[in-house]
């Protein structure tokens, strides 16, 4: 068992799965030729260096060589360091785990064919454990361990500290290329992997409960931007209502008046009040910008604030005055898609160059909205790939997720995104037929 060769096929198979382990949980950000590369230089980095260390600190020096490739991880992948750690440390227990597997099972069955298994066993055992233990992670923790450290890596900080402590000890506890072991080590090695499936299966829960509790508090923040844009859409609303009733009243004034000059004969002083009353009727009383009376409203809304701001506002909405979205729904993602556009035309140093087009058909059952405007050509992202508002206040990106919930409570398709120098949001909603 503690043959040089055996041991350097061992070494290297750990090394050789590792990396293949590595590139399933993320992709790098490095070009193929960088990436082979640098994992070359590593292993030869780790070989070398543990000849050289093995000098002073024996058998374990190929293990604490092996904590270089760390440095590969920090250059290839375009991730969280907390999760980098986490996964270098899990992947090499993994591994670490079937090696010592293959050796208790070796020397139990020496007493069975002493000069076969001491030879060759460990070896033998070495790749069925490993290649079983490839299967069960490619079957069954592959796509569940890379889910949670994408959704909740915020919270794989705690899981890190473990996954190192748990490598480490492991290294302390076990030496893998010992060439014998007393009765109390097989019970000791089979508890402390028990006690470690249990610690990792621990550590995703948190990572799960944590992740879907930072969820639930996304999701109430998103209610409460939705219900903050259902405001906004009612304020106008009532707004524009007011308008209506003031301009109702003051026009039965005006009727009267009219009617007192023509049935008293005054037909000068009636040109004269009606010429007064052209005059100071406001050449922009609002714009009918579609036939759907939310969407006009809200158009109407953005379209004056636009104006104040010297933005170009083009219009084509073609949205019908009865139609299967929510009012409410259709308000949060117009008032959404359009507060956007404004406020990041609003910071385009350029004024020149501001501008809003705004498009929406309804075609083939689907309602199609594409909001385009100008922008300063930044765009920031989160860690989950979502972009993040350019305001400084928490619950940035807020309102872009409120807008693909909505997509996707009506079957339909969000995009938000540049197009070179022009930031376009897509949103296509699905219409029932009644």
């Amino acid at each position: 068992m503690s043959d040089s060769l055996g041991a350097a096929v061992i070494g290297g198979g750990v090394l050789c799965f590792s990396i293949c382990m590595t590139h399933t949980f993320y992709h790098s950000r490095r070009t193929s030729f960088q990436t082979i590369l640098c994992w070359t230089l590593c292993v030869l980095f780790v070989c070398l260096s543990g000849s050289f260390f093995h000098l002073f600190l024996g058998s374990h020096s190929e293990e604490l060589a092996g904590l270089f490739l760390i440095f590969a991880y920090l250059y290839l992948f375009d991730v969280p360091v907390r999760q980098r750690l986490f996964t270098f440390f899990f992947i090499n227990t993994f591994l670490y785990a079937a090696v010592l597997m293959a050796k208790y099972t070796a020397l139990l069955l020496c007493d069975v064919c002493p000069a076969f298994f001491f030879r060759f066993g460990y070896l033998i055992f070495y790749f069925i454990y490993t290649f079983l233990c490839l299967w069960i992670y490619w079957k069954k923790l592959r796509e569940p361990v890379s889910q949670w450290l994408l959704q909740f890596g915020r919270h794989s900080r705690g899981a890190a500290v473990f996954a190192g402590a748990g490598y480490f000890l492991m290294l302390l506890l076990f030496d893998v290329w010992g060439n014998g072991a007393e009765p109390a080590d097989y019970l000791n090695a089979a508890l402390y992997l028990i006690l470690l499936a249990a610690g990792y299966s621990l550590a995703f829960f948190h990572m799960a409960a944590a992740g879907e509790a930072d969820e639930a508090k996304r999701r109430a923040e998103r209610t409460a931007e939705e219900l903050k844009q259902s405001e906004q859409y009612y304020e106008t609303l009532t707004v524009h209502q007011q308008k209506i009733r003031r301009m109702q009243h003051d026009m039965r004034h005006h009727f009267r008046v009219l009617e007192s000059c023509l049935r008293s004969g005054q037909l000068q002083y009636m040109q004269s009040y009606l010429e007064d009353l052209l005059e100071n009727i406001p050449e922009r009383t609002g714009q009918v910008l579609c036939a759907n009376y939310t969407a006009g409203i809200l158009l109407g809304y953005y379209a004056e604030r636009a104006g104040t701001e010297g933005i170009r506002f083009l219009c084509d909405a073609q949205i019908p005055a009865e139609i299967s979205v929510h009012d409410s729904h259709l308000s949060v993602v117009l008032g959404n898609a359009l507060q956007n556009a404004l406020e990041a035309c609003q910071r385009l140093p350029d004024r020149e160059a501001r501008f809003i087009n705004l498009l929406a058909r309804v075609r083939g059952g689907f309602l199609t909205l594409e909001v385009k405007n100008s922008f300063d050509g930044m765009v920031i992202y989160d860690s989950g790939g979502r972009i993040k508002s350019g305001k400084p206040e928490d619950g940035h990106g807020l309102g872009l997720e409120s807008v693909a919930d909505i997509a996707g409570q009506y079957h339909g398709y969000y995009f938000a995104g540049p197009e070179g120098k022009t930031f376009v949001l897509r949103v296509v909603l699905g219409l029932t037929t009644e």
